[in-house]
């Protein structure tokens, strides 16, 4: 060999190196960029578990109310026979037992609708907060006929409590507004 031939060919020492760390980070780079597009079915696959998973607390809440309503019905029902022209004479620990009863389905209502409004399903907690003011209202009026009212004051209080009681029921689906 030359020196002329010398300072044309590089070294194939420093070629080869150079090839490693060319090599080298464009294999750094594929991996960085195949892991940012990875990533982004596994946020996804995170907001849809966070949105199902709300769901199922707010239907949770639902079948809750559901059963508190259910349980209004059950006891209040045997009493409808006690409303007449005169005043009911109804125990006072069965006048407790429907107090706990309605109390306990009022803060159900409210904590389902406290919850539908944080998890955006805005629309169907007005439904439901509808739904629970004339339901208090009725068993409001249920409790009034305890002292006694017309045969047809008290049909129409106890046909008008079973539409409310049934509305309630059927109000709580859970529909998204996002």
């Amino acid at each position: 060999m030359t020196r002329r031939n010398k300072t044309r060919e590089p070294p194939t020492r420093l070629v080869a190196r150079r090839r490693i760390w060319a090599f080298g980070a464009v294999a750094v780079v594929a991996i960085a960029a195949f892991g940012a597009l990875g990533v982004r079915p596994l946020i996804g696959g995170q907001n849809d578990d966070r949105r199902v998973s709300q769901t199922i607390r707010v239907l949770q809440q639902i079948g809750d109310l559901r059963n508190s309503i259910t349980a209004w019905q059950l006891y209040i029902q045997p009493h409808f026979s006690d409303f007449s022209a005169a005043p009911a004479k109804i125990d006072v620990t069965e006048l407790a037992k429907g107090a706990i009863l309605a109390q306990t389905q009022s803060t159900k209502a409210l904590a389902l609708i406290a919850t539908l409004k944080s998890d955006g399903f805005d629309t169907t907690a007005r439904q439901v907060s509808s739904a629970n003011t004339e339901y208090t209202a009725s068993i409001g009026k249920l409790a009034q006929l305890d002292r006694g009212a017309p045969p047809g004051t008290i049909v129409a209080t106890l046909a008008a409590e079973s539409t409310t009681s049934s509305r309630g029921t059927r109000t709580a689906r859970p529909s998204p507004d996002y």
